[in-house]
């Protein structure tokens, strides 16, 4: 991956005469593994292409054309990263990443045995109530995929001619999606890295970890069969590492279930952010159509009532319904959400008018309706009450101010580096989301100066926008972009421009654009 020369004849020295070398390599070689190696690739391929005494292929058209004269025995139970087989995926089989000697990956087995029997009831609920409604549960639970390519209300309706027994009212559609979804997160909670890493508390876990939950949330919705019971005691013999941790259903009471969303969560959240900015007639939010049906604000003696109704659609699983909020500023941000018709929204607001947000909260916690805060917010929506409330003047302020005390005592308390982070943190988004990156690329040197690193949000902003430069042809915008890429992560991020600007070479552009995108990609 070092040298793509070197790669190529290497290459075509194990090739046999009228034979093949197939290789088979994880792509992250030529990616974050290898800095350049992308490139490098890109060269041997140029060389392969160029000589007349090799050509490349794949395995289907190497075999369409030299059918197969004999056959191979896969040996069971191996793997490319394990010495043991698969135990790496089921047991502490001494495998790890080497990060934490010492530690133990015991938790493994658990973890494993948790999911096996988890998975053994989810395929029973789904093929006992789907079974009713389709005419191959199992081949419709495969061909789902098309269906998360294409959720057009006309690849839908495709799907279920194809597989329903008969033409199903919107009910049963609705029952079917959540059992097709239910078998996706069966599925995904699987993912193999769950198991890869050094503890059970890593990010990795913690993702299959929300599979699984997810997919219990959606078997009891659809069979009231409660498996979380069961799951748990299982996953109980799963200890972390980390004695702040302590065990896996630890871990996924305080950090997996509080990631659990459903669309009351989703409505909860439109509310905020309507009280926040106000929100178009229709919006998109978390694979869910919501519109915006009727909705009022309401301002108070520094408080601020937000009252609606919307309908929200679910994409996954095709569900309905209609729905009102009352959203709450008083210092802080809370929502309450209900189906429609079960409040008096006119009754809120004149509760509101006539004795402030405090009788409003009040009135819903003794009524016992949930409470949404900031807490229950998904991250973008989080960040941008966050970036609400701290203003662009007061954050410039309060950069240059902070800064200027550095110069007085260089030992600032804690208190008032972390104001400062925040306060230049967001800044250095706002100024790649207003593409002046070169007010950007100061921000992060400042930022690096004083130990800190621009943070992935802001990393995943910018590549965003070099894509949507290059597929726009504002070539000198993407430039400015990509040198701001290879300032912030030369090593990780430098193989983007160099990738999108020579797809955009070998696609064909005009001489001067040519030029440009040479110099993104380094070439």
């Amino acid at each position: 991956a070092r040298n793509g020369r070197e790669m190529a004849e290497r290459l075509v020295r194990a090739t046999p005469d009228q034979g093949i070398t197939l290789v088979a390599v994880d792509g992250e070689t030529f990616g974050h593994h290898t800095p350049g190696g992308d490139r490098e690739l890109a060269r041997c391929l140029e060389i392969l292409s160029s000589r007349s005494d090799v050509r490349l292929t794949v395995p289907a058209e190497y075999l369409e054309k030299n059918p197969p004269t004999c056959e191979v025995e896969i040996r069971e139970n191996t793997s490319w990263s394990c010495l043991h087989g698969i135990e790496r995926w089921r047991g502490d089989c001494g495998c790890s990443t080497g990060t934490h000697p010492g530690w133990s990956q015991a938790w493994r087995a658990p973890l494993r045995n948790a999911m096996d029997w988890l998975a053994r009831h989810l395929a029973e609920i789904y093929e006992r109530f789907s079974s009713e409604y389709l005419r191959d549960p199992w081949q419709a639970r495969d061909d789902y995929i098309g269906l998360l390519l294409d959720r057009s209300a006309e690849n839908v309706e495709r799907f279920f001619s194809r597989h329903a027994l008969r033409r199903l009212n919107p009910e049963e559609k609705v029952k079917v999606m959540i059992l097709l979804e239910m078998e996706r997160h069966a599925m995904a909670m699987f993912t193999s890295c769950g198991w890869f890493f050094d503890d059970v508390s890593e990010i990795s876990t913690v993702a299959i970890l929300s599979h699984a939950s997810r997919a219990m949330q959606l078997a009891r919705r659809v069979s009231g069969i409660y498996l979380e019971g069961g799951f748990l005691e299982i996953l109980r013999g799963a200890k972390s590492n980390l004695p702040e941790v302590g065990d896996a259903v630890n871990l996924y009471r305080t950090v997996v279930l509080p990631l659990r969303s459903d669309l009351r969560r989703v409505v909860a959240n439109f509310a905020i952010r309507f009280l926040l900015s106000g929100y178009p007639k229709s919006v998109e939010m978390y694979n869910c159509e919501i519109e915006n049906l009727e909705t009022k604000v309401i301002q108070g003696d520094g408080q601020t009532l937000a009252i609606g109704s919307v309908r929200i659609l679910c994409r996954e699983t095709l569900e309905e319904e209609t729905m009102d909020f009352v959203a709450l500023w008083q210092g802080r941000m809370l929502a309450w959400v209900s189906k429609s018709g079960a409040w008096s929204l006119g009754d809120i607001a004149e509760l509101f008018r006539e004795r402030g947000g405090g009788a409003v909260v009040d009135h819903f916690r003794e009524t016992g309706e949930k409470e949404y805060s900031i807490s229950e917010l998904f991250d973008r929506e989080r960040r941008a009450l966050i970036r609400h409330l701290l203003s662009p003047d007061l954050l410039v302020e309060l950069r240059k101010s902070i800064m200027q005390l550095r110069f007085i005592e260089p030992n600032l308390p804690t208190e008032l580096r972390l104001l400062w982070l925040v306060a230049i943190l967001a800044e250095l988004r706002g100024a790649v989301e207003a593409q002046n990156f070169e007010e950007a690329g100061r921000m992060v040197q400042e930022l690096r100066r004083t130990g800190f690193e621009p943070p992935v949000e802001v990393v995943s902003l910018a590549r965003q926008k070099l894509r949507e430069l290059l597929g726009s042809s504002r070539l000198r915008e993407a430039e400015r972009v990509a040198g701001f890429l290879n300032l912030v992560r030369p090593g990780i991020d430098g193989w983007l421009p160099r990738a999108l600007a020579m797809r955009r070479i070998a696609e064909g552009c005009r001489p001067e654009e040519a030029e440009i995108l040479r110099r993104i990609a380094g070439v």
